[in-house]
C-alpha cells in the first residue's frame, strides 16, 4: 500500500471540506468525481446513485449522474448519457456493492458503460484496471464510483475522502426529498381545497383528473367507476387521450391492472407495463395511448353518517385512479401516498355530488371527508373526528357563543387531525408504545396540519382548532408549549373534546374508559392539561346526557 505524504492528505482534507460545503446535488456529485478523478490519477470515471431499494436481493440498479474523461471539465462528457439506468446481476461491480467492499480489478469488457457510449467513443479497453469505489452511509449502499486506468495502491489511504463525501450526498438527497415532498403535500391540500369549487359532478372529475396529473408529474391520468350491474370497470373520465366515446372503454372484472388493483383494494406500481402480465392493452388500442408506467389506487368510499347516526360503516371499493407515463424518473412510494389521499377525497366527492346540490352542504362534507381519509388510516379511530367536531360544538353552545365561531369550531374539529397526513402508518398504527423518536413524528402532526390547511382562504379562522389542540394550559403541551391565554378558546375546546372521546374509546393497546372515570380525569387536569371553563362545560354535558362518548363494546 502507498503512502500519501503530509502536504498532500492536508492538500486533500482541505478540497474535501470545500465540497462538502455545497448545496446543490448536481455540483456535489460533480465535484466529488472530480476530487476522486483527480486524486487517484484516472484516465476515465463515472459516479452512480442507486434508485430506491430493489425487492429483487440479486441485483442493484443504478443511475448514472455524473462522468469525467481527462482533459475535460467535470459534468462535460457525453451529457446525453446523464440519469440512465443500469441494472447489475453479476461481474465485479455488482460484487463490490453486494459486499460493501473496496475493489481494484481489470476490465474483461466495458461494461456497464458501453450500455450508453458507443464502443468507439469509449477511452479504456479490456485490461485496463479499473477501481470500484462503493458510496456507503449506514452501511446502505448509495451509490458507486468506477474510476478507469488510476493510480493503482492508495485505494485504501484516499478512500475515507471520498466515503466523507457520501455522508454529504446522502445529506443533500435527503433535504432535496423532504422539501419536494413537503411542497407536493401542500399542492395536494391546494387541490382538495379546489375540489368543492363546483357542484357540477363532471367539473369535480375534470378537476380531480387534472391534479393528479400534475401532481404526479405523469402524462396522463384516468378514472375508473365499477358498474354494479355488470362489475365491469369502466373509463369515465382522462387526461391527455384521444377517447371517442369514452364510457365504451371497459375492462371486464378483475382483468388488467387496474381491474386488479379494484379487485384486491391494494394500490399498483408499475414500472414497465409491457412486463407485466395483468397489463390490458385493449385499453391503449381503444384510447391511442401507450401507457409504459402507472400507478394505481384503488376508490374507496365509506357512507358518510349525518345526525346522530356516529357509528362505523363499512368500507367499499367504487373504482380506481390511475396516473401514467411519470415524466421524469420513475413513481414511487411517496407517489402512491399522494395519490391515495387524492383517491379517498375522490371517492368522497363523487358520493357527495350524487347527493348534495347546495354549495355549503358540499363545503360541509368535502370537510367532513378530510376527516374521514385521516380517521379512516386506522379503524380504531374511525368517526373520532366526527365526535370531536359534535362534541365541540355543544361545549361552544354552552358557553353562548356565536354562530359564526360554532362553524368554526365546527369545521376545525372535523379537521383537527388533517395533519397525521404526515405521520407514517407505521407509526400511526402501531399497536403497542410509541418510540421517544416515534412520538416526536407524532407530535408534529398539530402543527403540519396547521401549516397544510392554512393554504385554504376559507379555513384560515378554524386554524387554531388544528395547531393548538394538544397544548396545557400549565404551557406543557405542543407543539408549541402555549400557556393559559395564549391559547385561543378554539383551541382549549378542541382539546378537552379531543381528549375525552380519546380516553373513552379503545385503541389497540388499552382498552376505553367509563364515562365516570373519562370526567374524573377532565377534573383532576383542569388548571394543568385543560381550561376551567371548557372542561367544566363538558363535564355538565357529559352529566345531562347531552354528550353521549361513543364506547368501542364487543
Amino acid at each position: 500500500m502507498k503512502s500519501v505524504d503530509n502536504q498532500s492528505f492536508l492538500r486533500f482534507l482541505d478540497r474535501a471540506n470545500q465540497i462538502s460545503s455545497l448545496t446543490d446535488l448536481g455540483q456535489l456529485l460533480d465535484q466529488t468525481l472530480a476530487f476522486a478523478f483527480d486524486i487517484f490519477g484516472a484516465q476515465f470515471g463515472t459516479l452512480y446513485l442507486r434508485t430506491l431499494p430493489s425487492n429483487q436481493q440479486d441485483e442493484f440498479e443504478l443511475i448514472l449522474k455524473a462522468i469525467k474523461e481527462q482533459g475535460s471539465d467535470s459534468g462535460t462528457y457525453n451529457q446525453d448519457v446523464i440519469n440512465q439506468k443500469v441494472v447489475l446481476y453479476t461481474g465485479p461491480i455488482m460484487e463490490a456493492l453486494s459486499q460493501h467492499k473496496i475493489t481494484e480489478t481489470e476490465i474483461q469488457q466495458p461494461f456497464p458503460l458501453s450500455t450508453y457510449v458507443p464502443l468507439g467513443e469509449l477511452p479504456v479497453c479490456p485490461g485496463t484496471n479499473m477501481l470500484i469505489l462503493p458510496l456507503a452511509v449506514n452501511d446502505e449502499i448509495l451509490g458507486s464510483i468506477h474510476l478507469y486506468a488510476y493510480e493503482p495502491g492508495i485505494a485504501e489511504t484516499l478512500s475515507p475522502f471520498i466515503q466523507r463525501l457520501a455522508t454529504e450526498i446522502d445529506k443533500l438527497i435527503r433535504i432535496n426529498a423532504y422539501q419536494h415532498y413537503n411542497e407536493r403535500l401542500k399542492e395536494l391540500i391546494e387541490y382538495i381545497g379546489r375540489i368543492g369549487s363546483s357542484l357540477d359532478r363532471d367539473q369535480i372529475l375534470k378537476t380531480i383528473i387534472a391534479d393528479a396529473t400534475e401532481l404526479l408529474g405523469a402524462e396522463a391520468s384516468s378514472l375508473f367507476l365499477v358498474d354494479e350491474a355488470t362489475g365491469d370497470s369502466v373509463l369515465k373520465i382522462a387526461s391527455n387521450m384521444d377517447v371517442l366515446s369514452i364510457e365504451e372503454v371497459r375492462i371486464p372484472p378483475g382483468k388488467g391492472i387496474i381491474g386488479a388493483t379494484i379487485q384486491t383494494g391494494i394500490s399498483t406500481l408499475v414500472d414497465d407495463s409491457t412486463q407485466d402480465k395483468r397489463h390490458y392493452n385493449r385499453v391503449d388500442k381503444e384510447s391511442g395511448f401507450n401507457t409504459r408506467s402507472l400507478v394505481a389506487v384503488p376508490l374507496k368510499t365509506r357512507p358518510i353518517a349525518l345526525g346522530e347516526e356516529l357509528g362505523s360503516t363499512e368500507e367499499r371499493i367504487i373504482g380506481a385512479l390511475e396516473s401514467l407515463n411519470k415524466k421524469e424518473g420513475a413513481f414511487d412510494q411517496n407517489d402512491i401516498e399522494l395519490l391515495k389521499t387524492l383517491a379517498n377525497q375522490t371517492a368522497t366527492v363523487l358520493q357527495i355530488a350524487e347527493i348534495y346540490s347546495d354549495a355549503n352542504s358540499l363545503f360541509m362534507d368535502i370537510i367532513k371527508a378530510l376527516a374521514a381519509a385521516i380517521d379512516a388510516k386506522d379503524p380504531y379511530t374511525v368517526g373520532h373526528s366526527h365526535r370531536v367536531s359534535t362534541f365541540a360544538i355543544a361545549v361552544a353552545r354552552q358557553l353562548g357563543l356565536s354562530p359564526d365561531v360554532i362553524q368554526h369550531i365546527r369545521i376545525g374539529g372535523l379537521l383537527h387531525d388533517i395533519g397525521k397526513i404526515g405521520v407514517p402508518d407505521a407509526i400511526l398504527l402501531k399497536p403497542g408504545k410509541l418510540t421517544q423518536e416515534e412520538y416526536s413524528w407524532m407530535k408534529k402532526h398539530p402543527e403540519v396540519g396547521e401549516n397544510i390547511m392554512s393554504q385554504v382562504r376559507m379555513l384560515h379562522n378554524a386554524l387554531p382548532c388544528l395547531g393548538e389542540h394538544h397544548e396545557k394550559v400549565d404551557g406543557t403541551g405542543y407543539p408549541r408549549g402555549l400557556k393559559g391565554d395564549q391559547i385561543s378558546l378554539l383551541g382549549r375546546i378542541i382539546a378537552v373534546a379531543d381528549v375525552f372521546d380519546a380516553i373513552t374509546s379503545d385503541r389497540p393497546y388499552r382498552a376505553g374508559v367509563s364515562v365516570e372515570d373519562g370526567i374524573t380525569i377532565l377534573r383532576e387536569g383542569i388548571g394543568t392539561q385543560f381550561d376551567e371553563i371548557c372542561a367544566k362545560a363538558i363535564i355538565e354535558l357529559i352529566q345531562n346526557g347531552k354528550i353521549i362518548p361513543h364506547l368501542n363494546c364487543a
